[in-house]
């Protein structure tokens, strides 16, 4: 199985799955339209440069293609815009191709040149509806026609999860032809933190100064309006008045001066707000939580892969009715709770409920997980592998 995939730059929860395919007997090449990801570059939503500290290079074969288009500074549809792409899928015996998206020029020109050259291609993509912009009905209707030309260029689709499903078929796609590979993170990376840091979760909360009978709640993302960190400061707020409460946020972006005058304010002497962790780290803090909790508004987190890391470590969650992931990994109450996106109280209450009843906590935390094992780049690799040798 010759395996050709796509892709914009380097991305630390796409890579694993290239290196377990590798793993699995796949022979597999990565074709990048910009290592800007690996060199280091300024990250808008943190508001400084970032450079993730794993290894997103190793393991498997690479080519970054050369970028004519308008770069990755400024994020539009010509942004990525390589020529080599027909050089490639002409020269190359190829058994497949995967992309993980379509609204960049860059995927339309693979689309085209597979199409040309007779290669099955899949998409893996990560859709907005129910978590995107509101459009007009005008540009819902034009949408789905494009939409539905669009794929039928496809010889299948890889879902990531139950939203994915639902728009696929929506969009006139065969059953048949869509794959379960549910959305993961660096699942190797995060069993190796767990088990490194978990034992040492006494150690690390007297290091950093939270007092034993504390309930940790955190949350992880960049500091920009609609991940309403504000809200879980509000809310945490109330809360520690009956509870004792210790937040740990963890991030950077351009609301941080904001932000961390507000916790320094509301929360003084229970909070810890590190700035940016980088990947490796990650473990130490979610080793001392609790919970986690995602707050995003509506129509912007199409998915919200911090909590499977929060929940590779075993951690209940409570999410907005915004996260995309909530269907697949947090509804019915079998690993937490999902609250009313922007609403305090609805917040407040769903954190308090899972902290006080240690019953409800525990079974939460058994589930959360069993749950995520179910969404590895083992899996992932399997399922795609088993897809293309069909």
């Amino acid at each position: 199985m010759k395996l050709a995939v796509f892709t914009t730059h380097p991305i630390q929860y796409q890579v694993p799955i290239f290196q377990e395919l590798v793993r699995q007997g796949v022979d597999v090449h990565v074709y990048y339209a910009s290592d800007h990801s690996v060199r280091g570059a300024f990250d808008k939503g943190f508001n400084q440069g970032v450079k993730w500290d794993i290894p997103l290079l190793e393991g498997y074969q690479k080519t970054f293609l050369t970028n004519k288009g308008r770069g990755y500074q400024t994020n539009s549809f010509f942004s990525y815009r390589c020529p080599e792409i027909k050089r490639v899928l002409q020269s190359e015996q190829l058994d497949a191709v995967i992309i993980p998206g379509y609204n960049r020029f860059f995927y339309l020109e693979v689309i085209f040149w597979c199409r040309r050259y007779d290669i099955p291609i899949y998409l893996r993509g990560n859709n907005l509806d129910g978590t995107g912009p509101l459009r007009s009905s005008l540009r819902n209707k034009l949408r789905s026609c494009i939409l539905f030309f669009l794929y039928r260029q496809f010889a299948g689709f890889f879902s990531i999860g139950s939203y994915m499903t639902r728009h696929y078929i929506a969009s006139g796609v065969d059953p048949a032809k869509i794959h379960a590979t549910p959305y993961c993170n660096n699942t190797p990376l995060f069993e190796k933190q767990r088990a490194a840091f978990s034992p040492l979760r006494d150690k690390l909360r007297k290091d950093f100064n939270i007092p034993k009978e504390s309930q940790v709640v955190l949350t992880s993302g960049r500091f920009i309006p609609w991940k309403r960190i504000d809200l879980i400061i509000d809310a945490l707020a109330e809360l520690k008045r009956s509870i004792p409460i210790f937040f740990i946020c963890l991030g950077d972006g351009p609301e941080r001066k904001k932000l961390h005058a507000r916790i320094k304010t509301e929360l003084e002497g229970c909070y810890l707000a590190p700035g940016f962790i980088n990947q490796s780290e990650l473990g130490r803090y979610y080793a001392c939580a609790d919970l986690f909790v995602l707050a995003s508004d509506r129509y912007h987190e199409t998915w919200g892969l911090v909590v499977n890391e929060a929940m590779a470590f075993g951690l209940p969650v409570v999410v907005s009715d915004g996260v995309g992931c909530r269907e697949d990994l947090v509804e019915k109450g079998e690993a937490g709770l999902v609250f009313e996106a922007g609403k305090c109280e609805s917040l407040k209450i769903s954190m308090q409920t899972i902290i006080t009843d240690h019953k409800l906590y525990s079974k939460m935390a058994q589930n959360a997980a069993k749950i995520i094992q179910q969404h590895t780049v083992e899996e992932n690799a399997k399922q795609i592998m088993v897809t293309l040798s069909s």
